[in-house]
């Protein structure tokens, strides 16, 4: 029977009832206050039927049982719990439950991932991260299969910048190739809703001048610079490009955009939009692209030249191939030209002489397994997966804004195959400090 416990029992009847709960538990009974019904509320936890052996039994516990009654039952019930024959599964506590969780999760991550790929496909589990699918997918795949075409995907007509080039002019070719295709024209509303027009960005300064990337990654840097006179210090050149004469202002910003040598051209635009009509609609594009089409794309305003040519920019590199051009930490817009000797003695001091870093002798594919071996070995990997992708980092050094002649290390991590390893190490380590008293 199950037992209604609501406000009104008495405190001898609740202290009582924890004294024989799974007795209670398993039964049912209607209480009565001096005639008055106590509304019952369903017990929590394990309930059976009870298997009655004559109908007088069951008619006597369905009667409905008075005050002095129930009493007299509770007493003998606390004292002597009801037996009962009902075997079925334990159901665990929040508590157990909690700890069985963990413990599971404790001997998963012991496993490989490849090992619980297995146990999943045993159990017909479905393994990964799962996702419900939505309307738009299951439209996608269907008209997937009819047209062959992605309707998810964007057409996207990527264009270099140019005074003369149209944007709309792109799009309303783009549209009306997209309108002519042979798809149902509910397919080819959805493509022309979603079609861009974007720009391609021209290099600036910076993307033009410097080369102190590529020249860290020589093993040696001799001396190139007595014949140029410019600023030296220490026996070799190093100053910064605005205070070098003769030069145009324009390279006096690093980020400073410069106007292509050459216009884009009727040619290029034609092979940006069939490049993106054929890369989303495959054969359902024929590829044919009207000359009168394209001469829309171009107005006759904004041909006259600009002084911020790229060729100026291409003049200067040219005359001091022999320096490295580098950037400034910490400003940007500034360059400064150095010597290649200079430039070696700092990388040199920063990385090679450093006794914070271990000089290897071996290529990048084999320091690559060596860490692999090491990664494995501390048991990294029950935690996080190895980036097979990943590769070493190119360090180099900036000089500093005030002082040139000091230097700044930077050995970028962001592409190694412990990024994301390395980033749950460092927020945990954070975590610890924080917590430490008096922190």
């Amino acid at each position: 029977m199950t037992l209604a416990v609501n406000s009104k029992t008495p405190k001898r009847d609740r202290d009582g009832l924890t004294g024989g709960l799974d007795a209670y538990l398993m039964e049912e009974e209607v209480l009565t206050d001096d005639g008055l019904n106590i509304p019952p509320k369903r017990a929590r936890g394990k309930r059976t039927a009870k298997n009655f052996g004559a109908v007088e039994e069951c008619e006597e516990e369905a009667r409905v049982m008075s005050r002095a009654d129930y009493e007299k039952s509770l007493r003998r019930k606390a004292c002597t719990p009801t037996k009962t024959t009902f075997v079925g599964k334990e159901t665990p506590t929040s508590r157990n439950i909690v700890q069985s969780v963990l413990e599971t999760r404790a001997k998963l991550m012991a496993k490989e991932w490849r090992e619980i790929k297995k146990l999943c496909e045993a159990r017909n589990i479905t393994y990964g991260e799962g996702k419900e699918e939505t309307d738009q997918d299951f439209l996608g795949r269907a008209i997937g299969k009819k047209t062959s075409v992605n309707i998810r995907k964007r057409i996207t007509v990527r264009v270099r910048y140019g005074s003369s080039v149209k944007k709309r002019g792109i799009r309303d070719v783009l549209i009306s190739n997209i309108e002519s295709c042979d798809l149902h024209p509910a397919i080819a509303g959805i493509f022309r809703q979603k079609a861009r027009v974007v720009w391609r960005r021209n290099n600036n300064v910076v993307e033009i001048l410097c080369n102190y990337k590529q020249l860290s990654k020589k093993p040696e840097l001799p001396c190139a610079c007595k014949h140029y006179g410019l600023p030296v210090v220490s026996g070799h050149v190093l100053t910064r490009v605005s205070d070098v004469p003769g030069l145009p202002a324009l390279v006096y910003n690093g980020k400073n955009v410069v106007h292509p040598r050459l216009e884009t051209t009727k040619e290029e635009v034609s092979s940006s939009i069939r490049l993106a009509l054929t890369t989303v609609l495959g054969n359902h594009f024929s590829g044919h692209l009207p000359d009168l089409q394209i001469s829309d794309c171009f107005s006759s305003e904004g041909n006259e030249r600009v002084s911020m040519d790229e060729g100026m920019v291409y003049v200067v590199k040219k005359q001091y191939k022999d320096l490295l051009i580098t950037q400034v930490d910490r400003n940007a817009d500034d360059l400064v030209m150095t010597c290649t000797s200079t430039y070696q003695y700092s990388l040199d001091k920063m990385f090679t002489w450093n006794t914070a870093y271990d000089e290897v002798s071996s290529g990048e594919a084999e320091t690559l397994k060596e860490m692999k071996r090491d990664f494995e070995g501390l048991g990294l990997h029950k935690l996080v997966n190895w980036n097979s992708k990943g590769k070493i980092g190119s360090a180099y050094v900036l000089p500093k804004h005030k002082d040139l002649e000091r230097w700044r290390p930077i050995a970028p991590a962001c592409s190694e195959p412990t990024t994301t390893g390395s980033r749950w190490i460092a927020r945990t380590l954070n975590y610890l400090l924080e917590k430490l008293p008096g922190a």
